[in-house]
């Protein structure tokens, strides 16, 4: 981890007691030459933008779903996991300034980034408090890594603590979860959202990015 993002880290636990995570609300693949040939894109550069998320920073922006975003503040970006890192260093209600190729035409895009409710502002320290009791942090998988995986969409487990998921199931960090209760899970929003609202039995179904098959977790909210 830089160690930029690892300072930012410390602030932010030391000011706000939760890491504040600016985000612009796209799904996103590495451009690469068979990306290229499949989306007839001009040029073997960037990120592509697959699409936008239902709130979306970058799509109040104007951005749209094909564009390739090929610099973040001046800076050049060749990768989804070098985008997402530039990004981290920033918190909800930045701004930051993106340079598209939009169907080979160029353009500056400034987008104020939102938190991960989807709002332009800090996230307070115990504004999810069904993440402490499960002892859980997810994160969304961009569409590169659903498609390394075989699926649609998924959130994945991206830290674990003293909680139920510990308590009560095997579950580790880095699994995926693909359904809740047989639902589809699009979002980690979402899945927030539905947990927070959930009484009685919860029943996650998901895979693991290096063992094979389906897994199902069980646990009682």
């Amino acid at each position: 981890v830089p160690a930029n993002i690892v300072q930012k880290v410390v602030e932010d636990l030391l000011q706000y007691g939760v890491v504040q995570r600016g985000v612009l609300g796209i799904m996103i693949r590495t451009v690469d030459g068979n990306m290229a040939k499949e989306k007839d894109l001009a040029k073997v550069r960037g990120v592509y933008v697959d699409s936008l998320m239902e709130v979306s920073a970058a799509g109040d922006a104007g951005m749209k779903a094909g564009d390739v975003i090929i610099e973040v503040n001046g800076t050049e970006v060749n990768s989804s996991p070098q985008l997402q890192g530039i990004i981290a260093q920033s918190r909800p209600g930045e701004r930051v300034t993106l340079l598209i190729d939009r169907k080979g035409k160029e353009m500056k895009m400034d987008v104020t980034l939102n938190n991960r409710d989807g709002k332009a502002a800090f996230v307070s320290k115990d504004s999810r408090e069904i993440l402490k009791i499960l002892g859980v942090e997810f994160e969304d998988i961009d569409s590169e890594e659903a498609r390394k995986l075989d699926i649609d969409s998924g959130v994945k487990i991206a830290r674990l603590y003293a909680g139920k998921l510990r308590k009560h199931t095997q579950i580790r960090e880095g699994f995926v979860i693909t359904h809740l209760d047989g639902k589809e899970v699009k979002s980690k929003e979402e899945l927030i959202e539905i947990l927070e609202k959930k009484r009685g039995g919860v029943m996650l179904e998901g895979i693991y990015d290096d063992i094979p098959g389906k897994y199902y977790y069980a646990f009682g909210l």
